[in-house]
């Protein structure tokens, strides 16, 4: 019998192993029943999960993918590997989350980017959907759209860990059996629903390469990972100066006339701005106390942003984005290693 939230075998034996209950007629693995009632993850299984498995059972499955995908994510869930794998099956994109992003930022805009990078790829995507639990928004939409194909067709829910698909799935299915939470990996195995003659698979999430989100600690997910609207941190640039995010990243900007850099992360995460000549004295006595969380990893790492006249965003996976606007002589950045940053094209 398997765990109906999280899709793995249940055993009645050992504790402190996967898919344990200490029920027989329980439906939920001890995992599970900790996750949905207490916000308790038990144990973390960011890195417990094997992704060629869970490719080979998504290729082994027939049927429609729907590719979800977080809206606060779009960069590193397009730059995975594991995409190439399925360039020859009708896929479908939802991106999750919408609630996260400033309403300022249009719909239009988003689909645009994603759509210029999907092409790039050449990924077969065939339809785009927004898509967000709190707000309720798209479901309809989608529901509608999958209950097109023929009865007895399959779709197969895949992503990123922590993309959102099993809280999407309970959305659009009208339930809450499938369990869903902040945590990458709380999906073990593969679950199937059944509803109006069709199947509906969520399986466990992909791990996330390169991301702030396999790095923080579990008591810090909460800190770092947005759970409503972001709102934006501006700052007027006149001289040489640094900022750092809490001891996770830091970024010294020279500017060369007035110029800003906006923020876009979680209200939990302070933003410290120094002197640039400070900056590294600042980081040394304050990694941990004001400037925190942080990793065990050092900012060991640095990397040159040229930026034209346009504005232009910095991406960080699992954080945020800062927007920079104006001149610059010079932008560095520092990051632990391991961890990848991105630039585009400002979207607002």
């Amino acid at each position: 019998m398997k765990c109906v939230g999280c899709g793995v075998e249940l055993q009645y034996d050992a504790a402190d192993e996967v898919g344990y209950s200490p029920k027989k007629e329980a439906l939920y693995c001890q995992r599970c029943f900790r996750l949905r009632h207490y916000d308790d993850p038990v144990y973390s299984k960011r890195f417990g999960i094997d992704p060629r498995l869970v490719l080979q059972g998504i290729q082994n499955q027939e049927g429609v993918l729907v590719l979800v995908m977080d809206c606060f994510a779009i960069e590193e869930s397009l730059e995975q590997p594991f995409l190439q794998e399925f360039s020859g099956r009708e896929i479908l994109l939802v991106l999750t989350k919408r609630d996260i992003l400033p309403a300022e930022i249009e719909e239009e805009k988003i689909v645009k980017m994603v759509v210029k990078k999907i092409r790039s790829k050449k990924l077969p995507i065939q339809q785009v959907f927004f898509h967000s639990v709190k707000l309720n928004l798209g479901n309809e939409e989608l529901i509608n759209y999958l209950y097109q194909y023929p009865l007895g067709t399959n779709f197969i829910f895949m992503g990123l860990a922590n993309a959102g698909k099993s809280s999407l799935l309970n959305q659009l299915l009208e339930m809450d059996t499938l369990t869903a939470s902040c945590y990458p990996g709380t999906t073990l195995s593969f679950s199937k629903l059944r509803k109006d003659g069709y199947t509906f698979i969520d399986t466990p999430g992909m791990e996330i390469r390169a991301s702030y989100v396999m790095e923080v600690s579990e008591s810090d997910l909460k800190k770092v990972l947005p759970n409503k609207t972001l709102v934006a941190r501006n700052y007027q640039l006149y001289s040489p100066q640094s900022y750092f995010i809490g001891a996770l990243f830091r970024m010294d900007l020279t500017p060369t006339e007035r110029a800003s850099a906006t923020f876009y992360f979680h209200d939990q995460l302070k933003i410290h701005r120094t002197k640039l000549e400070q900056a590294n004295d600042l980081y040394r006595r304050q990694k941990g106390k004001d400037l925190k969380p942080c990793l065990t990893k050092d900012l060991s790492e640095e990397r040159n942003v040229e930026k034209g006249k346009d504005k232009v965003d910095i991406v960080l996976p699992g954080l945020g984005w800062i927007c920079l606007s104006g001149h610059f002589q010079e932008i560095k950045l520092y990051l632990p290693k391991g961890i990848e940053v991105y630039t585009r094209k400002a979207i607002l």
